[in-house]
């Protein structure tokens, strides 16, 4: 780096002086010495924001008292207009750490107390502050990205899921057509079915009477399937647009209404379930609903039934999160099947003869990554499973 692109806006008359002359004799690691600099001095916060519409700046140096400023809020102002120029700002003495931090906070690269100016700190607190820059601005393009990709995703699968069920809908209809034919073509035969020869009849009763109603009948159940399918291709692409609705969640009546929703089950299948002390929490009412729905009923439906079932809920502090689980002593996951328990469609090789098409645990994976938080498990065959989860306590 030959010259150095530097807008200092300093209202102090001396200190932009021996400001100006460090950046002339500095030395940056990485770059080399600096054989020039051109250095545009502001005395004022919108002088140098018309200053930064007229030059290309490589680096902003601000110092934190100004006459038109207002402190931390100088920095938004600027990074606000001009997020691609990283901004050191010059605070009066060492001892003003904690406003250093809140400028870092606020979008600043770096800042340094001006008794601590000379070449060498000057230095490296520009190559540090230019490299840090370059590694958020990158890291802002890729999320972008990533949110532009996910984004166009989410509007495939909506249009893919509109799309499948539009021909699914047709399919279902013909075959109740088809059901209807088949059952005027058997009224037609009942009173000419003597007139065929004794294999003719049996060939007729069985195409009539079993082959084509049992053809019939997989048609609805792989269209019912499909139906479901695409509905929940559908649901998991809508989670990401969906807008939360934060507010302070009684989670405890939250917990209990979703027990109660599913009563019937419970004592069908004898089981046992206690709800420890659980927290207020602020998150999204609807979809955290969902969340302890979902994960109820896995427990209530892979209880193992050779021993009298429980479930547990309960809650606990951790750090800046809260940490729910739901505990029972069912049939357990088999280490080797961990994998496909939040991936979409895939189901563990224990459960036969349960109902579900493996969509119900991703869309809750996904509820809880929309509220910040994350979800993992523990189980052991023939033991039961603990699910985890948790949400930040404030909303990010």
């Amino acid at each position: 780096m030959d010259i150095l692109n530097v807008l200092l806006i300093e209202d102090d008359i001396t200190d932009a002086k021996v400001i100006s002359q460090l950046l002339l004799s500095c030395w940056l690691p990485g770059y080399g010495r600096i054989r020039g600099a051109d250095i545009t001095h502001t005395s004022t916060l919108q002088a140098g924001l018309s200053a930064l519409k007229q030059k290309n700046i490589d680096l902003v140096l601000l110092d934190l008292y100004l006459p038109d400023g207002n402190g931390p809020g100088m920095v938004e102002r600027l990074r606000a207009e001009h997020d691609d120029i990283p901004v050191v700002v010059l605070t009066g003495v060492d001892s003003e750490e904690i406003m250093g931090v809140e400028l870092v906070r606020r979008g600043a690269q770096d800042y340094l107390p001006k008794n601590m100016l000379d070449e060498s700190t000057l230095a490296r607190c520009i190559r540090y502050a230019i490299e840090r820059h370059r590694l958020n601005f990158e890291l802002q393009r890729q999320a972008r990205k990533l949110k532009d990709t996910n984004e166009e995703l989410a509007r495939f699968m909506s249009l893919a899921s509109h799309d499948l069920r539009s021909p699914l809908i047709n399919v279902q209809g013909f075959a109740v057509e088809l059901k209807r034919s088949l059952d005027t073509v058997q009224k037609l035969f009942e009173g000419k079915i003597a007139e065929f020869d004794l294999e003719d009849q049996e060939q007729l009763a069985h195409e009539l009477g079993t082959q084509i109603p049992k053809s019939l009948a997989f048609i609805h159940s792989a269209t019912a399937k499909m139906d479901r399918l695409t509905d929940a291709v559908l649901q998991l692409s809508l989670i990401g647009k969906r807008v939360l609705l934060f507010e302070e969640v009684d989670t405890m009546s939250l917990v209990r209404q979703c027990v109660d929703t599913v009563s019937h089950q419970i004592d069908r299948a004898g089981l046992n379930v206690v709800i420890d002390n659980m927290p207020k929490v602020n998150a999204d009412r609807a979809t955290l609903e969902h969340v302890f729905s979902n994960i109820l009923d896995n427990a209530i439906k892979y209880t193992a039934p050779e021993r009298k079932g429980k479930i547990t809920i309960s809650a606990s502090a951790n750090g800046a999160y809260t940490v729910f689980s739901v505990c029972d002593n069912g049939r357990g996951i088999a280490e080797q099947d961990w994998y496909k328990v939040f991936d979409v469609f895939r189901r563990a090789a224990n459960t036969e003869g349960v109902p579900g098409e493996g969509v119900g645990l991703p869309l809750v994976r996904a509820i809880i990554k929309r509220h910040g938080g994350d979800i993992w498990f523990d189980s052991e065959p023939d033991k039961g499973s603990t699910f985890y989860f948790s949400i930040p306590k404030e909303p990010n």
